[in-house]
């Protein structure tokens, strides 16, 4: 099947917040696809079995529509947050690889935030070690798919996280992206 190794080769050659953006734009369930820590190739091989489920080759119309898309090409493209944000990624898929439970309490604040605001900043405080990474990199799995949520990690453990003018180089990257591509505002439920 020439078709099936063409988009496998496709997807091998993206650079990991490219596939990762296709992931998130093809809405494939999480548990069918291995995680952002397992080798590319296998990844990919699983994105191709998932879409073969579809019916009349739909899953790899998507996935063509989705990889001609300016704005994945645009991730591609060399620019000066790239690493940076490669390194977040990596911090977060840590984090929702463990098993996370309670805060409940910061959980319903974040939700409580994001359905009774259309705009701002929620800024969540604590020293070293107390859980905001963990608290935040979870919510975030759980509710990108409803919402559009840019985010930014500071760690210790990462030099290029710490600066703040890579931060927000990063968070702009992330709006940049989002609003070339979609004509959904912030905080609205995506259709």
């Amino acid at each position: 099947m020439p078709r099936r190794q063409e988009i496998l080769d496709k997807l091998k050659h993206l650079i990991y917040p490219q596939f990762e953006e296709v992931l998130f734009r093809l809405n494939i369930e999480i548990w069918n696809i291995p995680g952002p820590i397992a080798e590319q190739t296998l990844r990919a091989i699983a994105v191709i079995k998932r879409l073969e489920q579809e019916r009349n080759g739909a899953g790899f119309e998507r996935l063509e529509r989705v990889l001609a898309d300016r704005a994945i090409l645009a991730i591609g493209e060399e620019y000066q947050g790239r690493e940076v944000e490669t390194q977040v990624k990596k911090l977060l898929s840590e984090y929702t690889q463990k098993v996370f439970a309670g805060r409940e309490a910061e959980q319903d604040d974040l939700n409580q935030f994001v359905r009774e605001e259309s705009s701002g900043v929620l800024l969540v405080r604590a020293p070293a070690g107390f859980g905001k990474s963990a608290l935040l990199a979870n919510w975030q799995e759980t509710h990108h798919e409803d919402y559009f949520i840019a985010y930014h990690c500071f760690n210790s453990r990462s030099e290029r996280t710490q600066s703040l003018s890579d931060a927000y180089r990063h968070l702009l990257r992330q709006l940049y992206i989002y609003y070339s591509s979609s004509h959904i505002g912030r905080g609205q439920k995506k259709q």
